[in-house]
């Protein structure tokens, strides 16, 4: 006969199998929910989760009503690194694991969670469980408890199991294991066909004062095709010295330190470069920093692309897809350790004057990161901590004159970054997926998050193989270009229609309109069109009618182009611009709409049932968010928002694509 406590327990289970209402202490754990696809599920999260299994879908998750259950009274953001170790220590010494982490029990008690995932295997990383276990009396909630300690590869393999169990799942954990053994096994057979050499691998996570990396690190050094310097796998983490980092003597550094992301790892490396300028790496030119809080401190899914990315930096390139391994300027980058010593010494010290002397920029790391081939846009460069310098010809000049000159790389004006040109990427022979500012082949492997990487013109939905010619369409994601298509569309006998979509590079939004690329390639796919996208990199220098050729050029080489068309009603300078700086692309340019009657435009507006909401504004009569056609517009402005008074988005996946096309 059962305990009351094993009946408790049974009840407690079959509750959390078939509604979970999941709290996750981890960041680890928020991960591997988010893996299982039951991030929707999750009631309460840690303030230091920060992917479910990305960084939108967890937004998403708090904006319906989760609640970050924990604090911290150490920032390690604000703080360096030795302050930080000594802070931690004070604090455990003082208090004992249940120190550093505060749980928020009236958080707890509102959230109701059926199933928690908490750990028990470092007092620093999350709440110890003897916290844990206090605020949930205190809650008066029973959730099934489930401790995560994996300390092995295997141990986190098993970890999505649990998790999966806990959650009444248990298929999606079998599932989420063999994809991450899967995908593991993907970086090792890259990294043999590669090197058939075994680098030397030390992974510091942390430099004030050095730890090497513990627990599954030397196994994910091992799947990389390389050989830990120090660890073996399964044991903790170790602090030494300087002079026992340099004992070591790795072939290769690798700056993850525990919790930091690449652009505070470059920033730390740049900090200690007077004591990693002294290793052999450095001066092979083999240290790298990478971002250890995602890829190598937590136990989730996420390891296996932390091995992909000590592969990169141990092999150099790889035959991984785009998805397999995190990109250069996002997930790693190589450090100049020699050039950023000066620099380094400056920002130990303190002293910011020195340090800008030095080459650091307010990040630390402008004179210190060096590209390895295939520099992406500003996004890019901005997450690898480097703002693009305002100012100068830009970086199309210099690649224009490498070129000419038949070099293969050349020094970006803005940064200092030394940059592939077309030219490397043409003796290459093929697109590596990684989005290179130069790539010469469309960007044809960059497969997942192509909108947020492509840094060239580029498709974000293909049109299919039997189109021999097309009209383009010039789209904004707004009312007009919306009307435009539907003109097109009631004029032409069934045309095909390509939609060309410019944006900022940098914040990968369509300007003026204000809305994100994300948005027009949901519309691309709900009305069926293909859909070029053409990066605008204010760095660049490169004029506008020259990116659009390039876009063009890339639809050429598909598709033949019959005509350029645009929703423009009636700005006869807009429409003349338009003539003067595009008329010499070698197609003729269409004004489907050109001096429509507005009550026309409305009537076929309202009979596409398509809702169109203002996404941005430059008055105070009209309001973001409200709906086109629901407001009185004022005395003296234009009723369509002509004169730059109000953009919209049209919100056509609200109604069936054919009612929406007007077909």
């Amino acid at each position: 006969m059962r305990s009351s406590h094993a009946r408790a327990l049974m009840r407690a289970l079959r509750r959390a199998s078939s509604t979970p209402r999941i709290m996750s202490l981890l960041p680890s754990a928020t991960e591997i929910v988010g893996g299982l696809g039951l991030e929707g599920h999750l009631v309460g999260v840690s303030h230091e989760c920060d992917v479910a299994p990305t960084a939108d879908r967890l937004r998403a998750v708090l904006e319906a009503g989760c609640e970050r259950v924990t604090t911290s009274d150490i920032d390690p953001h604000a703080l360096p690194q030795g302050e930080i170790d000594r802070r931690v220590k004070a604090a455990l010494k003082e208090g004992g694991d249940g120190a550093l982490y505060g749980v928020d029990a009236a958080a707890v008690a509102r959230a109701a969670p059926t199933v928690l995932l908490t750990q028990t295997l470092c007092g620093v990383c999350a709440p110890a469980t003897s916290a844990v276990e206090a605020v949930l009396t205190a809650a008066d909630v029973a959730p099934v408890v489930a401790n995560l300690e994996p300390t092995t590869i295997d141990d986190v393999a098993e970890s999505f199991k649990t998790v999966a169990r806990a959650c009444g799942v248990p298929a999606r954990g079998e599932d989420l294991v063999a994809e991450f053994y899967d995908h593991l096994d993907r970086v090792r057979r890259a990294a043999e066909a590669a090197s058939s050499s075994r680098p030397r691998v030390l992974l510091l996570e942390w430099l004030d004062p050095p730890f090497d990396g513990g627990h599954w690190v030397p196994e994910q050094i091992e799947a990389a095709g390389c050989v830990p310097a120090r660890n073996a796998a399964g044991g903790r983490s170790t602090g030494m010295s300087w002079d026992e980092v340099a004992a070591a003597d790795a072939d290769v550094v690798v700056v993850a330190c525990c919790g930091f992301d690449l652009r505070r790892n470059v920033s730390d490396a740049v900090a200690h470069a007077p004591a990693l300028s002294k290793l052999r790496a450095a001066r092979d030119g083999r240290v790298f920093a990478v971002d250890g809080n995602r890829y190598f401190a937590r136990p989730a899914q996420s390891l296996a692309a932390g091995a992909a990315l000590v592969a990169r930096c141990a092999h150099g390139p790889l035959e991984l897809a785009a998805e397999d391994l995190p990109e250069e300027g996002i997930g790693w980058c190589r450090v100049d350790v020699a050039a950023a010593t000066g620099a380094g010494r400056a920002a130990a010290s303190g002293d910011a004057a020195v340090a800008a002397d030095a080459g650091l920029a307010a990040s630390g790391v402008a004179a210190a990161v060096t590209g390895s081939g295939g520099a992406g846009g500003d996004g890019d460069l901005a997450a690898a901590g480097v703002a693009a310098a305002p100012g100068g010809e830009g970086w199309a000049a210099a690649h224009a004159a490498a070129v000419a000159a038949g070099k293969e790389t050349y020094e970006d004006p803005a940064t200092g970054y030394s940059v592939f040109t077309s030219l490397a990427h043409e003796s290459r022979g093929k697109c590596c997926g990684s989005g290179c500012r130069h790539c010469c082949f469309d960007h044809v492997n960059v497969r997942r998050d192509r909108a947020k990487k492509i840094s060239r013109p580029a498709w974000l939905l293909a049109p299919p193989p039997d189109v021999a010619s097309a009209a383009v369409l010039f789209w904004s994601g707004g009312k007009d270009s919306f009307l435009a298509l539907r003109k097109l569309l009631a004029d032409e006998s069934d045309p095909e229609i390509i939609l060309l979509t410019t944006f900022d590079a940098s914040e990968r939004r369509v300007a003026h309109q204000d809305v994100d690329i994300a948005s027009i390639v949901r519309q691309a796919e709900h009305l069926g069109l293909p859909l070029l996208g053409v990066p605008l990199d204010r760095a660049s220098g490169e004029a506008y009618a020259d990116s659009i050729r390039a876009g063009l050029d890339a639809i050429r080489r598909h598709v033949a182009i019959e005509r350029l068309c645009f929703g423009d009603l009636h700005l006869e300078h807009i429409r003349g611009w338009r003539e003067e700086a595009l008329s010499n692309l070698g197609a003729d340019l269409h004004f489907p709409l050109w001096h429509a009657d507005y009550e026309e435009l409305s009537a076929d507006l309202r009979a596409s049932g398509v809702p169109c909401d203002v996404s941005a504004t430059t008055v105070d009569t009209v309001a973001v968010g409200e709906r086109f056609g629901e407001f009185e517009t004022p005395h003296g402005l234009d009723a369509f928002g002509e004169r730059g008074e109000f953009h919209t988005l049209a919100r056509v996946w609200e109604v069936p694509r054919r009612a929406a096309l007007g077909v």
